[in-house]
């Protein structure tokens, strides 16, 4: 799919940046995290070149897509590629401004990830508990 729409709209268009993420998720899901990593790389790379045509949503597509690299680095063992992408995520978080209430709900829902794993990472880090 992110093949053809590279074909059909090029390289910089929101669509391809979004099957990224999606192949990602999907690479992470089937156990492929190197791969996933490197496919969330791309990803952000374009969101970064595209954050004027994301407009407003920018902040809030960066939020999730730091949750999956979070993940993603979690899994790996990699605890500092992982807080300091469950930061970038809560960072991002605090310039969303939306009345919508869906859109409220899903980052109160993103937050909660994001600070999940960062206290986490904090604890395999510091070998102390999770609190």
């Amino acid at each position: 799919m992110t093949v053809i729409l590279l074909e059909l709209h090029g390289e910089k268009n929101t669509k391809v940046c979004s099957n990224y993420f999606l192949a990602a998720q999907f690479l992470m899901r089937t156990g492929r995290y190197q791969e996933s990593l490197e496919t969330m790389d791309k990803a952000f790379e374009l969101l970064h070149i595209l954050k004027d045509e994301f407009k407003d949503d920018v902040h809030v597509v960066s939020a999730k897509f730091n949750v999956s690299k979070s993940n993603t680095h979690f899994i790996l063992g990699n605890w500092k590629e992982s807080q300091a992408a469950a930061q970038a995520g809560l960072d991002s978080m605090d310039s969303i401004m939306s009345s919508d209430p869906a859109i409220i709900q899903a980052m109160k829902n993103t937050g909660r990830d994001l600070h999940n794993n960062k206290v986490r990472c904090i604890s395999k880090l510091t070998g102390k508990p999770a609190s």
